[in-house]
């Protein structure tokens, strides 16, 4: 940081770019003195825009000072989604999980990555249940079936991985199914076979009727089996490596 500050101290001429740049390297640090610095830059801007604002408010998170994340929050001019987006993931990180969700509820508008940070950090606060309900409720709501989609499959991995499979296999079965969807149907595949082959069960492979005459397709079947094969070729046993269930639509 030291050749950086140099560098930028001989600058003849600064932009704000400049200026988010170096305050960016100086919370990326760890310890509350370059937080300071990188606050002492902030106050020093001629000019702020919304990274400005944004980039300290994630500075504060990142060590653990909400109440100042929140006050510079709450002096902002204009905020956008990214700054409430911080907040979110600031008070998760800091294990406010409460608090994250009311932030979360008051986005005037949200984006792609609102819902992911808050089923990501409520993941990483052992509050499954929770993600899962909100991920429900947004999905009442009908909100955008692309982020739904991808907060499913986070949902998915975060059960999987905590030997959870058969809620895993119940959300995947929750997730909405559309005609236009076919790359998300087959993340959603991928991301069920992972889960599961975290896991000592037998292989299982079965068909289901197409659901609801909607055009969704399932992965190659070859390309699976070659798998099963390769991880009990391994493994030495087939149930040793993976419960695995495919369905293969009509």
């Amino acid at each position: 940081m030291a050749k950086a500050r140099k560098l930028f101290d001989e600058m003849p001429e600064r932009d704000v770019v400049s200026w988010n740049l170096m305050i960016s390297g100086y919370i990326s640090c760890r310890g509350s003195r370059y937080v300071e610095e990188g606050r002492m830059l902030f106050d020093r801007m001629p000019v702020r825009d919304c990274v400005s604002w944004n980039t300290m408010i994630s500075g504060y998170a990142k060590n653990g000072r909400m109440v100042e994340a929140l006050k510079l929050f709450d002096s902002m001019p204009e905020r956008s989604v990214v700054s409430w987006n911080a907040m979110v993931t600031g008070f998760l990180q800091n294990g406010d999980v409460v608090r994250a969700i009311e932030f979360f509820e008051r986005i005037p508008q949200r984006d792609g990555a609102s819902l992911s940070a808050l089923v990501s950090g409520l993941i990483q606060n052992g509050e499954l249940d929770e993600a899962a309900r909100i991920v429900h409720e947004c999905g009442k709501r009908d909100e955008g079936m692309e982020d739904l989609v991808h907060a499913y499959n986070t949902l998915i991995a975060g059960y999987g991985q905590r030997g959870r499979v058969g809620e895993a296999r119940r959300l995947f079965d929750q997730i909405p199914y559309c005609h236009e969807m076919g790359k998300e149907d087959s993340r959603r595949w991928g991301q069920y076979r992972t889960v599961e082959y975290g896991h000592r069960y037998r292989v299982q492979i079965r068909r289901l009727p197409q659901r609801n005459n909607l055009n969704c397709r399932s992965p190659n079947p070859v390309i699976d089996c070659n798998t099963i094969v390769k991880r009990s070729n391994v493994s030495g046993s087939i149930d040793s490596f993976a419960y695995l269930i495919l369905f293969f639509v009509s």
